[in-house]
């Protein structure tokens, strides 16, 4: 039995990528699929973009709403979402012309809560494969979560993830973060969830923005990553399952990371001694983690951590 898909994409200000991207999307859709384009109050030619898509391909269900937010805009997505398995894509980004293929025939042959499949990155003009590692098939859900967590080889997004519509149940995007509202609601669906799917194949293309929501933060959008971040491993461990230390540390890291390069400000002092404490007291469930393997990259994690050591940083960054 076929199973229906909605695809979800939020889009604010996004005029000169939404072409690469719905010109790799609409022609994939199938009967029965919906394609929800939510125009979050765009300013430029996106809605204008919008319209000619929806008269070109019967799929498609154009949202107007005023600007809220990329968590507003996922939520109006979800409330209007009708297929059995929601997907999600980010306005400037593209997908493989075996995405929407490979996506059902995996859904159709195993039925799974939660669809994970690779990526690859863009930047700078080049490209990295980006690969979870595991064996195709099934991924233990404790597994899953602790891989989650710990936030190196599958990252909390959810592009390159197809979901159960059931799991959103009761669920909402956090309308006033900013930034990692994906992150902040993606591990209550894993604890939900009770097949994991894996499939091994880049069907996601990802473009990494120089002036994008996650270039652009500020050192207070960085420290609201941390909290978010002390927020997602305070659910997870009080539900009563394990959550990786590493994925806080990261968080902590690139606060301290940004705070020593823009010279250490008097007003984040007590953020950054937040996150250094943060990393201090997590070192130790660390010291053997493969990310961190090598006297260089522990020194370097000790450096960071260390707030008479921030001269040195900035000294050697300039």
């Amino acid at each position: 039995m076929s199973c229906s898909l909605s695809i979800i994409v939020p889009i604010y200000n996004m005029a000169a990528y939404l072409a690469d991207c719905l010109d790799t999307v609409a022609p994939q859709l199938e009967a029965g699929d919906q394609l929800l384009l939510v125009d979050d109050g765009s300013t430029d030619e996106s809605a204008d973009i919008l319209r000619r898509y929806a008269a070109r391909f019967p799929g498609i269900e154009v949202i107007g709403k005023p600007n809220g937010g990329v968590g507003s805009a996922r939520n109006a997505g979800l409330a209007r979402a009708r297929g059995e398995y929601i997907a999600w894509v980010d306005p400037d980004d593209w997908v493989a012309p075996e995405w929407l293929g490979a996506i059902r025939e995996a859904l159709e042959a195993t039925r799974p809560d939660i669809l994970v499949f690779d990526y690859v990155l863009h930047r700078d003009g080049g490209c990295w494969p980006c690969v979870y590692g595991r064996a195709a098939g099934r991924v233990d859900a404790d597994d899953f979560l602790c891989d989650l967590t710990r936030d190196v080889t599958v990252k909390s997004t959810l592009w390159n993830k197809v979901c159960r519509r059931t799991l959103f149940s009761g669920l909402a995007f956090d309308e006033t973060l900013t930034l990692l509202e994906d992150y902040d609601l993606l591990h209550h669906l894993v604890m939900r969830a009770e097949h994991i799917e894996y499939r091994p194949q880049a069907l996601y293309h990802y473009r990494l923005r120089d002036n994008g929501l996650t270039k652009t933060r500020g050192l207070d959008k960085s420290f609201q990553s941390y909290l978010v971040a002390e927020k997602r491993r305070r659910e997870i461990e009080s539900s009563g399952h394990f959550c990786h230390p590493m994925g806080v540390v990261i968080q902590a890291y690139w606060f301290c990371h940004w705070y020593y390069l823009a010279g250490s400000p008097r007003a984040f002092r007590r953020e950054c001694r937040i996150c250094r404490w943060a990393i201090l007291r997590r070192l130790p469930e660390l010291w053997h983690e493969p990310l961190l393997h090598g006297a260089r990259k522990k020194l370097r994690c000790i450096l960071w951590s260390m707030p008479c050591m921030g001269w040195l940083y900035r000294i050697r960054h300039t």
